[in-house]
């Protein structure tokens, strides 16, 4: 019978340490290869149209930024030029401005790869409708037209990122802007003959960036008169813009398409999936437009082919659009020239990606619609064109477009079991490796060379898998997903790992408090609405509760500290109810919201040198700053999560008296023995993952970072600006994870080997989960999905890790201490005379 034996160096071995952020870095990273990869082919020839005369000389794209279907729809008054010419579009998920603006101009979905590369600006080169213009002018929100300004014949105008002011009363000027320097660009070209011949050019594109709707939608929301009206603007906007072209160009040969990125919640978000969201106008008219006929819905990378066709341009190389005919009014003959060239475009996709492919030990065509179907309807197109048939034969592309776009996706995910299978075996591994690290003779299992080189039977499967990567043709990061489980599984079998009444009292308040806080998670995510009474009623009931453990004789020592914490609390009530009141926050405001977190940071170090007296002040202290960045229900989640926390501290010291317990000192605890893991420690390390992830997913903080509402940081900050807000949205995420550190670094008695050991113990169980959760990732849907799918993988990876520098930086919070002027008693408890014994 086999015996584990338990041993535990002093000082984590820094090898394991070193590999273990080695091997999480690259599981964090593989996730990227296995879900998060590029919807770009490269090395796809472009698909011309034909040498037939295209329908228009040139397209005007005009895109209301946030612009909602229904509220379009609804006010026909506010736009009476272009409402009788409405049509219905379903916006690309994410309903984001960078993603639906690639949608409309490259026909490809969001490149979920960028993700981990920036916001503000695509670091992915892809082909557009601009690249293949005779010339592109576009004016609008730098966000938006610098995307698409990176090559010689695209010419691009924007105001400064200043402008876009979420809390300004008229918005509206955004788009005044672009109609005003519309307005010059061409009054000047009648004037300049080198820009008015680039002008008249055949296949010229203008594009005109509309972000007045959006900033007003998120600011004053999408049923207010700031909004509504701003759809009047972009009304006579338009209407100015075409009256210009047509007696600059007279020629009537323009193509008009107004439509909108995505649309707005009522609440003035956007990002996920509801029609509110996803549903905007689309309108267009001019040239090579079908006039009059019934109302279409289109999806949005639809209009990439429909632009291209219609001044006879060949399709982006990666667009997933499918041609609109029933939009277009055109030659029979030129139509369906852009049906096969649009029909040609996506099978270059499918045979790139097939062909990629090909070499697997293990592949398999697409079974739906391979070679053979692709070339057999090419040839019925072919046949029924020569034969003057060009309606049946465009009919029969569309028919099999489904079947095209269902193949390109197959493809592209085909690696996708295969690569998942290699990474979870190198969580299995890496998580073997940890066990065999906790249960271990530290003299016959050190981390040396004779370690670090495995046995020679595991060579010849070290050699066969690395042949298999070569021959396969994969990249290195995914090589590594394959032969890393290989050599740490050879490390697991290197080393000889074997040899031949408290609690019953507060039983019933963890469980209601528990109870309380399980319906938390299925609430809808933060951002979903706000509830500035939570906000209020949250720390006026702490205070309460703080002036009420004030009076108790058992507490008496600390009855100044909870008076103090229950004036402060009162005032954050009171200061939010103020501020409530004002459409946007004074300067002042601002100020002291922003005061609140270094002084939550600072004020709790002059308190009593007790654990009791640390923990209570700090929490109280952390409060302030985070009933500041609430907006619903979290400040009322963290209200219950504090008392829960609290009891778990209290049931870790359940062998003393409740006025030993008080009088804890911040001093580290003797412990020379050395201790194994017990069930002490699992006990511990499980609530602790418990606490981490309750507190980050139970408020649905991780979906109002992938589905922002700006209302979140309404107290802080008004103007954009994506650094200042992912910090002040990541500090609100740290305080309940800070506030669990803190209790655990108390329940250790601040003892590193005890941090070390209880680190080792939750890095065995998130990596468990993280195996769980990276099966669970997601690369379609809605932002607000793929990113909840990704922060519960991120989070888990990183928890144990970040736990552990959590911990030993709440130790050093916990025992520091700072002296407070004389005369000024600042969170000081009460000195009470020790009970004689």
């Amino acid at each position: 019978m086999l015996k584990v034996i338990p041993h535990y160096n002093k000082k984590m071995s820094w090898q394991l340490v070193i590999a273990g952020v080695c091997v999480h870095l690259i599981l964090i990273y593989s996730i990227f290869d296995v879900y998060y990869t590029s919807p770009v082919v490269h090395g796809i020839a472009p698909q011309r149209v034909s040498n037939l005369d295209s329908p228009a000389k040139r397209v005007f794209v005009i895109s209301a930024d946030g612009l909602r279907y229904d509220t379009f729809n609804n006010n026909p008054e506010k736009n009476p030029n272009i409402f009788i010419l409405l049509f219905k579009i379903a916006s690309h998920i994410p309903t984001e401005s960078r993603p639906g603006h690639v949608a409309l101009f490259a026909g490809i979905t969001e490149d979920i790869s960028a993700v981990a590369k920036g916001w503000k600006k695509n670091p992915v080169e892809f082909d557009s409708v601009f690249n293949r213009s005779a010339e592109t002018w576009m004016w609008g929100s730098p966000d938006i037209v610098e995307l698409f300004d990176n090559v010689p014949h695209v010419h691009s105008f924007s105001y400064s990122s200043q402008e876009e002011d979420f809390a300004s009363e008229d918005a509206s000027k955004l788009d005044s802007w672009v109609f005003d320097n519309f307005e010059k660009f061409i009054k000047k070209a009648e004037n300049d003959t080198e820009s008015s011949e680039k002008l008249r050019k055949d296949g010229v594109i203008f594009f005109l960036h509309l972000l007045g709707i959006d900033t007003n939608g998120h600011g004053h929301k999408p049923h207010s008169k700031q909004y509504i009206d701003n759809i009047r603007v972009v009304d006579e906007g338009v209407r100015r813009v075409q009256e210009l072209a047509d007696k600059f160009f007279g020629d009537q040969k323009s193509a008009w398409i107004f439509t909108g990125d995505h649309g707005m919640t009522d609440w003035g978000s956007h990002g996920a999936g509801s029609d509110e969201e996803v549903l905007t106008p689309f309108i267009a008219w001019g040239s090579g437009i079908r006039k009059g006929g019934a109302r279409i819905s289109l999806a949005q990378i639809d209009v990439t082919p429909l632009i291209s066709s219609l001044i006879g341009k060949a399709v982006p190389v990666n667009s997933m659009g499918v041609l609109p005919v029933q939009a277009m009014q055109a030659d029979p003959q030129f139509t369906f020239r852009a049906v096969l060239s649009n029909f040609l475009q996506l099978k270059a996709q499918v045979t790139a990606l097939r062909n990629e492919k090909s070499n697997r030990f293990w592949f398999q065509q697409y079974p739906n619609f391979g070679d053979k179907a692709m070339d057999s309807l090419e040839s019925e197109m072919v046949k029924l064109a020569k034969a003057r048939r060009y309606s049946v034969a465009i009919s029969l592309f569309s028919e099999n477009a489904m079947q095209l776009k269902s193949a390109i996706m197959y493809y592209h995910r085909y690696d996708r079991a295969f690569l998942g299978s290699a990474v979870s075996a190198l969580f299995i591994s890496w998580i073997s490796l940890v066990i065999c690290y906790l249960y271990r003779y530290p003299e016959e299992m050190s981390l040396d060379k004779a370690f670090l080189t495995p046995k020679p039977y595991f060579w010849p499967i070290f050699v066969f898998f690395t042949f298999f990567c070569f021959y396969c043709k994969i990249s290195l990061s995914q090589s590594i997903y394959v032969l890393l489980p290989v050599y740490i599984f050879a490390l697991v079998e290197n080393g000889t790992l074997y040899d031949s009444e408290l609690v019953s009292k507060w039983t019933n308040i963890w469980r209601l408090n528990c109870l309380l806080l399980m319906p938390f998670p299925f609430f809808p995510p933060v951002g979903v609405s706000t509830f500035a009474t939570l906000c209020i009623i949250s720390p006026a009931i702490l205070a309460f509760a703080c002036y009420r453990f004030s009076t108790k004789p058992i507490l008496s020592r600390l009855s100044p500290v909870f008076r103090q914490l229950a004036w402060i609390l009162a005032a954050t009530a009171g200061f939010i109810l103020v501020v409530h009141f004002f459409e946007r926050p004074p300067a002042v405001a601002r100020w002291i919201s922003w005061l609140s977190i270094p002084l939550a940071l600072i004020l709790p170090f002059f308190s009593s040198s007790h654990i009791v007296d640390r923990l209570i002040v700090f929490s109280g202290a952390f409060f302030v700053p985070y009933s500041l960045l609430s907006i619903n229900y979290e400040s009322l989640f963290t209200l219950l999560f504090m008392p829960i926390v609290a009891m778990f501290v209290r049931f870790e010291f359940a062998h003393l008296s409740d006025v030993d317990f008080l009088q804890l000192n911040l001093e580290k605890a003797a412990n020379p023995k050395r201790q194994k893991v017990g069930l002490a420690e699992l006990r511990r390390a499980v609530i602790c993952v418990a606490f981490v992830f309750s507190s980050l997913f139970g408020t649905g903080n991780f979906a109002s970072i992938n589905s922002f509402n700006p209302s979140t940081l309404n107290r802080f900050i008004s103007v954009f600006s994506p650094f200042t807000m992912a910090l002040l949205l990541v500090l609100k995420l740290l305080i309940p994870v800070l506030m669990t550190s803190l209790a655990m670094s108390a329940i250790v008695r601040f003892d590193k080997d005890a941090i070390q050991r209880l680190c080792c113990v939750v890095l065995v169980i998130t990596d468990f989960m993280s195996l769980c959760f990276f099966h669970q990732l997601r690369d379609e849907g809605s932002w607000l999905d793929i990113g909840m799918s990704i922060s519960q993988y991120i989070v888990s990876m990183c928890i144990s890790l970040a736990l552990l520098v959590l911990l030993f930086v709440s130790s050093h919070m916990m025992t520091l201490k700072l002296s407070s002027p004389k005369n000024v008693y600042l969170f000081k408890s009460k000195r009470v005379p020790s009970p004689s014994p």
